[in-house]
């Protein structure tokens, strides 16, 4: 880097043997803010004192160079002007705020939008129960991890404004004490420092609120395919006490035909068969129990997601900080794995909804015929 483009100078000092050097780094200096303070030359000095000009640059420096003395030294000093010093200085800070400044714009175009992609998977996952709520949970899942990052993004970007902020504020402050020129902004940094604070709390308070619902929606999604799970094992042993009971229902009519040369045989056959029938009774009722603790799991962690969700769309839609926030969507009540009843549930068309829902369930074995009866009875009493 050349001397002249060392902005921690403030003087310095070159000796040259001839004009054509010194005109080309005086040209140069001038470009940064250098002034010619004096220069001397062998045999007496000559004080120039004034700040490089065109005249300068058009024949003025000749005066520094007598033709009897074309060959001596001449020692020049350079004075850095403070006034450009200052002015330059405010130039970098102001193109260091407004870099962020527009970083910061960026990167909460970026969360609002992400925001809005994650409202609409929220609403989703509130939507759909079941088996089929599998897909929806994951989109959320998804949204809430790229919601994150780009909230933590912007964050950052929000977080680099201060000290950009109180950088242009020192600059502008020198610039002033030594009269330089200000160049024309229009914002207020002082103004926008306050709204800079407004979107660090704003977006930090939002941070703090999708990382502890991603937890939870993590926690759902692993109790969720424990539910899955254990519902294909009590089909499965469902369908497995089905053909005990064919076998069952073969060899007693066996045994009740049978000669009595067969007979023994006949009945030694039901025996078994019975004592496999209770073994896969016995299995199923496990394969039951375990359903329902993962149904209980589940449906703890789905309220919890929805008194997260609630909260932070709430959190979306009021704040004030921000002019771009939309319009929140309405978190509704979670709709636990097995059909649950509602007082909020009045109307016909709502309870016809549960009773194809709970028929689903019924169906797919979630449900055993005593719950199904009992809580459609109790769907049907409210029609």
């Amino acid at each position: 880097m050349a001397w002249y483009n060392d902005k921690s100078r403030k003087t310095y000092v070159a000796t040259y043997k001839n004009e054509k050097d010194m005109r080309g780094d005086v040209e140069e200096a001038v470009k940064f803010g250098w002034t010619l303070q004096n220069s001397a030359a062998i045999g007496g000095h000559i004080n120039v004192g004034r700040t490089v000009a065109p005249a300068v640059l058009t024949g003025g420096l000749s005066l520094l160079f007598g033709a009897s003395r074309s060959k001596d030294k001449v020692t020049v000093t350079f004075v850095r002007d403070e006034r450009w010093l200052a002015r330059h200085a405010v130039d970098e800070a102001l193109r260091g705020y407004r870099d962020v400044q527009q970083g910061m714009r960026d990167g909460i175009a970026r969360e609002r939008s992400e925001r809005d992609t994650l409202e609409a998977r929220i609403k989703a996952s509130e939507e759909i129960d079941g088996f089929e709520r599998e897909a929806p949970e994951k989109d959320l899942e998804t949204a809430l991890k790229q919601s994150i990052k780009t909230t933590g993004s912007a964050l950052e970007q929000c977080q680099k404004m201060p000290a950009k902020a109180a950088a242009l504020r020192e600059a502008l402050q020198q610039a002033t004490r030594v009269g330089a020129d200000l160049p024309q902004m229009s914002f207020d940094p002082d103004a926008e420092a306050l709204q800079v604070k407004a979107d660090i709390d704003r977006l930090a308070g939002w941070l703090r609120q999708e990382q502890e619902l991603l937890t939870c929606q993590q926690n759902t999604m692993k109790l969720l395919h424990e539910w899955q799970e254990a519902s294909k094992k009590e089909q499965q042993a469902n369908a497995r006490l089905e053909e005990c009971d064919r076998r069952l229902l073969g060899a007693r009519t066996a045994l009740e035909n049978a000669s009595p040369d067969r007979a023994e045989k006949a009945g030694k056959t039901a025996r078994e068969a019975d004592d496999e029938r209770a073994k896969r009774e016995t299995e199923l009722n496990h394969a039951r129990n375990q359903t329902a603790g993962c149904v209980t799991f589940l449906d703890g962690a789905l309220r919890r997601k929805s008194e997260l969700t609630s909260r932070l769309l709430q959190s979306f839609a009021s704040s004030t900080s921000s002019q771009e926030a939309g319009p929140a969507v309405t978190s509704g009540p979670v709709t636990s794995p097995v059909a649950t009843t509602s007082e909020a549930s009045a109307a016909s068309g709502d309870i016809l909804q549960q009773l194809e829902r709970l028929a689903a369930l019924h169906k797919a074995g979630a449900l055993t015929d005593e719950e199904f009866t009992s809580k459609k009875t109790e769907l049907l009493s409210r029609l």
